[in-house]
C-alpha cells in the first residue's frame, strides 16, 4: 500500500493521516499519531488519554468539532466494546483498520462504526463513490465500500435508502463493479469487461 490508499500500509499508519487536505485520526500532544481504528477502542494511546476522552457523549470535543452523530463502535477484538461514540469529520470516510482475528491466519477490515456510517457523508470529494439519500437526507457513500473487496466482519446492509450502493454487477470472473460504471467509456476492470459487457 502507498499513501492515501484507504488502507493502512505503514505500522504507525501515518500514510493515511493527511490526504487531499483532510486529516484522519488524531495527533496527540507530543506528535504520536492515533489512527481511526484505534480511537475510542478502550485503550489509551495518547499519554494524556485524549484519544479516549473525546469518545464520551459529553466530551468537549463534540462541540469543538461540531459532531452531532453517534454510532455503535466496531471492534471484533473486544465484543464488550459495544458503545455509542461520536462521528467526527476526522473519522468519516477514512481508511479502515486491518485487524487480525487469528495470528497470521485471518484478518478483517474493520470500520469505525458497526453500521458503516463512518463511510458516509464524506468531506473529501475524492473519496465519494456515489451520492444518495440516507435516512431521508442527501449524503454520500465512500468508494471503498462500493462493490469493494474488503474482508468485512459481517455482511453490510445497504446504506442508501434505495439500496443503490449495493447494486453491483459481475462482468467477469475477476471483476465486479457498480452498475453505473458499466459502458461509461472508462474501463474500470483490468480486463475491460465492463466496457465489453453484453448490455452495452
Amino acid at each position: 500500500a502507498g499513501y492515501c490508499q484507504l488502507l493502512y500500509g505503514f505500522p504507525e499508519c501515518s500514510d493515511e493521516s493527511f490526504c487531499n487536505g483532510f486529516r484522519y485520526g488524531v495527533h496527540c500532544d507530543g506528535g504520536t499519531y492515533v489512527a481511526i481504528h484505534n480511537l475510542c477502542d478502550g485503550e489509551v494511546d495518547c499519554k494524556d488519554g485524549y484519544d479516549e476522552s473525546i469518545c464520551s457523549a459529553n466530551s468537549s470535543a463534540i462541540a469543538e468539532f461540531k459532531s452531532d452523530k453517534l454510532c455503535l463502535r466496531s471492534d471484533i477484538r473486544n465484543v464488550k466494546l459495544n458503545k455509542s461514540v461520536p462521528l467526527f469529520n476526522f473519522n468519516r470516510c477514512g481508511p479502515v483498520g486491518r485487524v487480525p482475528l487469528l495470528p497470521k491466519i485471518k484478518f478483517y477490515d474493520m470500520p469505525y462504526c458497526q453500521n458503516y456510517l463512518d463511510q458516509t457523508n464524506c468531506s473529501d470529494e475524492a473519496k465519494v463513490g456515489l451520492n444518495c439519500e440516507i435516512d431521508g437526507f442527501s449524503s454520500s457513500v465512500a468508494k471503498i465500500l462500493i462493490c469493494s473487496k474488503l474482508r468485512l466482519v459481517r455482511e453490510r446492509e445497504a446504506l442508501c435508502d434505495n439500496g443503490l450502493d449495493k447494486e453491483c454487477v459481475r462482468t467477469s470472473v475477476s471483476c465486479e463493479i457498480h452498475k453505473h460504471q458499466l459502458c461509461d467509456g472508462f474501463p474500470d476492470c483490468k480486463d475491460y469487461s465492463d466496457e465489453d459487457y453484453s448490455e452495452c
